[in-house]
């Protein structure tokens, strides 16, 4: 039911369970609310810890190795999504990515109620491939990014994103997607985003940005880590 009235809401059957057996329940709830507090307290403090430890060797990175634009470590330029309208939700079609469909973490929404589609016509030149990273070129999350995964399943991307096809043989694309989550580039974001107006930063501007290119092993060394981490929600907050 998406709805619920009033009548159906008093004609709902509760158990009349023993008052015992209630405070029993109520106090083994509670006693887990508890716990729950004291451990996303110290998941938080070991998360600020690893964010600190990954953004520590990332500036390590920008002084021991040399650096490349974005586009020269990519298979190309960065390219502007589709413009084309969304449709309803179909599983024929590809789901529409948009800016409001990534969440902080990078991390694509779970949530099948907010997600839609975009017709094969419009979605074909904006099909996603694994390893291809999206960031948002406008708004207010200006500088937001996404690393698509074919786990996610099949994706076209909104013209408010920019994806870059990150080349394999020169970077990891999950370095790269670590890259843009770090401080390193965050900060870059905000010294170059046009305040001017609606909020931005163009593919031009992010193709000319200078990310660290290590040896990938040395990329291989802290993705790992850091993947290690995220797949122990130690970074998914």
């Amino acid at each position: 039911m998406y709805t619920i009235n009033r009548n159906a809401l008093e004609r709902m059957p509760f158990p009349l369970v023993d008052s015992t057996v209630q405070r029993r329940v109520v106090d083994v709830l509670s006693a887990l609310d508890v716990r729950i507090a004291v451990e996303s307290q110290a998941l938080q403090k070991t998360t600020l810890l690893w964010d600190g430890l990954i953004n520590q060797r990332l500036e390590e990175h920008v002084r021991e190795y040399d650096s490349a634009r974005l586009a020269d470590v990519c298979l190309g330029r960065g390219s502007y999504g589709s413009n084309a309208a969304a449709v309803a939700r179909d599983g024929r079609m590809p789901r529409y990515v948009r800016i409001t469909d990534i969440d902080e973490q990078g991390n694509l929404s779970a949530d099948v109620s907010s997600t839609v589609s975009v017709p094969w016509v419009s979605a074909r030149p904006y099909i996603l491939e694994g390893g291809d990273l999206l960031i948002a070129r406008t708004g207010f999350t200006t500088g937001k990014s996404y690393l698509y995964r074919p786990s996610d399943g099949l994706c076209a991307y909104a013209g408010y994103l920019v994806r870059f096809r990150v080349d394999p043989s020169v970077m990891l694309p999950e370095y790269a997607f670590m890259w843009t989550r770090a401080n390193v580039f965050r900060k870059w974001v905000s010294r170059n985003v046009r305040e001017v107006g609606q909020r931005n930063i163009s593919a031009r501007e992010y193709d000319g940005h200078h990310i660290a290119v290590p040896p990938l092993e040395v990329q291989r060394e802290l993705v790992d880590a850091w993947e290690a981490a995220r797949s122990t929600s130690l970074l998914r907050q």
